[in-house]
């Protein structure tokens, strides 16, 4: 950073610990934030967006008061919503005659260079996405800049940039991607987490117990009583399978990094696979696991997120696998599809998968690279707006 100035950005609010997020709750978040180290602030309802931490831990950052912009300074003024119910929270006292927010002053948006609106942690429909609109119509286009999970079925009218929150994690999580030579098993599939017991992921997993294929898997799974059904327009081949009481899973808890690195290929279970409340697709970084452990994967999810990822430039892996199950709107086509294709690679030896495997070597390197220079492009892209030579 030398001789280039920090990127200014600006909050409302400070205490001893440096800036409180912006437009958040005072009252339910204070006190938490005060019990929490300073990079917890990415937490609540409205929140720190993670590339503003990650940039301030780097020190190519600073500070400023919202009472302090001016337009000299080309501040940024950033606002992560958590989900769409902290959308829902900023709507009701909008209409309620709550005025005093900082976006709501005239001075303020002269003078900041830049809003940054993140809305790529959870599931925001189309409902949220027209109370952001309606909350920001004052504030001139060019100066909103919108941090989303991925592009499709957004108005390209706007500045839309993809986040990066999800490489975050699995680079945080997974620091150590070592790859053992030698694999047990063919593949994994993780279902550990306190959404297991979504219909879609009880129902994948019973599928491939009654077919046999857990055999060759090393899996994860929470028991639950109760499967908790989102998926609109249900599949009839799950409601079968979730009907039969005589196929168990058991309950398994197991390292993520022994699991990842102890077979060929992955079967990811995706946030959601066809919901009203993620109208728009949703990936997230169980889609970017296997890519950190270069490995392949067939995804059980939304339509078209395998096309998701390919925007944001990663690659897949037709024709080695046929991925046409990834644009089949029907929920029952696709998952029998995406099964289809799980066959035919669980019907390779072990020696067959290592030698497939290293066909596609190229694009599992690729996928590795990529996830790091995801996370350096929105750095640039962040701190290329204040320096125009970066």
């Amino acid at each position: 950073m030398t001789g280039l100035k920090k990127l200014k950005v600006a909050f409302d609010r400070f205490d001893e610990k440096g800036p409180l997020p912006n437009l958040n709750d005072s009252i339910v978040f204070d006190n938490f934030y005060k019990d929490k180290i300073f990079s917890k602030r990415t937490e609540g309802g409205c929140t720190i967006p993670y590339i503003i931490m990650r940039l301030w831990q780097q020190n190519k950052l600073e500070f400023i008061n919202t009472k302090e912009v001016t337009k000299e300074q080309k501040a940024i003024y950033p606002i992560q919503f958590y989900c769409g119910q902290s959308i829902e929270q900023l709507d009701y006292l909008s209409t309620k005659g709550f005025k005093n927010f900082t976006i709501y002053d005239e001075n303020f948006i002269e003078n900041i260079k830049y809003i940054l609106i993140g809305i790529d942690m959870e599931p925001v429909n189309e409902g949220h996405f027209s109370q952001i609109k309606s909350l920001f119509y004052h504030i001139p286009k060019e100066k909103i800049i919108f941090i989303v999970n991925n592009k499709l079925k957004f108005e390209e009218s706007f500045n839309l940039q993809v986040g990066i929150n999800h490489e975050l994690d699995i680079i945080r999580r997974q620091a150590n991607t070592k790859q053992e030579t030698t694999k047990e098993k063919k593949f994994c599939v993780l279902n550990n987490s306190q959404n297991s017991n979504y219909d879609f992921r009880q129902a994948t997993l019973k599928y491939l117990k009654k077919k046999n294929l857990l055999d060759y898997a090393d899996y994860t799974n929470k028991t639950c009583e109760n499967i908790r059904y989102i998926t609109d327009n249900i599949p009839t081949i799950f409601n079968h399978i979730l009907d039969d009481t005589s196929i168990k899973i058991k309950e398994v808890e197991l390292l993520e990094e022994k699991i990842e690195n102890n077979s060929y290929f992955s079967l990811v279970l995706e946030a959601y696979y066809n919901a009203r409340f993620a109208s728009r697709i949703w990936v997230t970084e169980k889609s970017l696991r296997p890519m950190r452990w270069k490995k392949p994967f067939i995804l059980v999810g939304q339509p078209h997120t395998l096309k998701s990822l390919q925007d944001i430039g990663y690659k897949t892996f037709h024709p080695f696998i046929n991925e046409k199950y990834d644009n089949e709107i029907d929920n029952q086509k696709r998952f029998i599809k995406a099964m289809i294709e799980l066959e035919k690679l669980c019907n390779k030896s072990l020696d067959e998968l290592k030698e497939f495997n290293n066909e596609i070597y190229n694009i599992l390197e690729h996928n590795y690279n990529h996830i790091n220079d995801r996370i350096k492009n929105m750095e640039n892209y962040m701190l290329g707006l204040i320096h125009e030579n970066i």
